[in-house]
């Protein structure tokens, strides 16, 4: 309802309308009873990373693109005047939905200060602290939290996301880079921006086999380092644990899932298959 309410499919007829592969990612973050809300923010929030990503690969000129993460930025409507109506229409409803975010927020728990955290993680495009929102301010997640610490904490928290770049950098890392090994060959039928993989073999003048297997060893490093902060957060902050060690890694699990076999979001036929087996088909005994 949400989705169709946007009307973004008449608005950006360019950009992938797939509500239900969003959904599912969100189910691979968190699949426990108690945290519909996390489900139904983390699709919105996936859903509009979708839609960023094609205005930048697909749709907006350079200027344009320019004028619009300005705005992003700036964290002003006013700032898109000069942008195509669809570009308009896109920076509106990012605008409303993570205001709308902050607001359920505040009604949740009393906190008035998750916009500035939401919209910086907005503006360097950094998904991970509205995952981390999300988690936390589900029916679940709130009595979870407030039972183990004290509301002023909410800020330590947040700032703790925001100091660790590490982790947010390796997480990314791991969606980008699987990414692009599942689509790389795709991408380069269709003349679509290099990948990680192109780029390697210009630069190095090494074959695509050497390429790909340079890439891997990115994630496996990658992923040493992510397990390494899950390791050190319970010391750090203990009820935050639940959130790295599980929500934060799925994230990077969920993209090796997406990505393993092609691209599960670009190829509508593979990414039907993937939502048969996980919502609809019963696991085989």
């Amino acid at each position: 309802m949400w989705w169709n309410n946007l009307g973004l499919k008449e608005h950006l007829k360019f950009a992938r309308d797939r509500p239900v592969e969003c959904f599912m990612f969100a189910v691979g973050l968190n699949f426990h009873p108690g945290y519909t809300s996390f489900r139904i923010l983390l699709s919105k929030v996936i859903n509009l990373i979708l839609i960023i990503d094609d205005v930048y690969d697909i749709y907006g000129s350079l200027e344009e693109l320019k004028i619009f993460t300005n705005a992003v930025d700036r964290w002003d409507v006013g700032a898109t005047e000069q942008l195509p109506e669809c570009m308009k229409t896109c920076f509106q409803v990012l605008y409303n939905t993570t205001c709308e975010f902050a607001h359920e927020i505040e009604e949740e728990s009393g906190w008035n200060l998750a916009l500035p955290h939401l919209s910086k993680a907005v503006a360097i495009a950094r998904p991970f602290p509205l995952f981390f929102f999300a988690f936390f301010f589900s029916p679940y997640g709130v009595h979870t939290f407030f039972s183990t610490t004290h509301r002023d904490g909410i800020k330590e928290i947040a700032d703790f996301l925001h100091k660790n770049e590490d982790l947010v950098h390796n997480i990314s890392l791991i969606v980008r880079l699987t990414n692009d090994l599942g689509t790389s060959t795709a991408e380069q039928e269709r003349g679509d921006a290099p990948s990680a993989i192109l780029c390697y073999m210009r630069e190095m003048n090494a074959s695509e086999d050497t390429a790909e297997a340079k890439i891997k060893g990115m994630i496996d490093n990658a992923w040493k380092k992510i397990n390494g902060t899950c390791l050190r957060t319970p010391q750090q902050l203990p009820f935050l644990s639940p959130f790295i060690n599980n929500i934060a890694t799925n994230i990077a699990r969920m993209a090796h899932s997406l990505y393993q076999a092609g691209d599960a979001f670009g190829d509508q036929e593979q990414g039907s298959r993937l939502i048969q087996s996980v919502l609809v088909e019963p696991l085989p005994l």
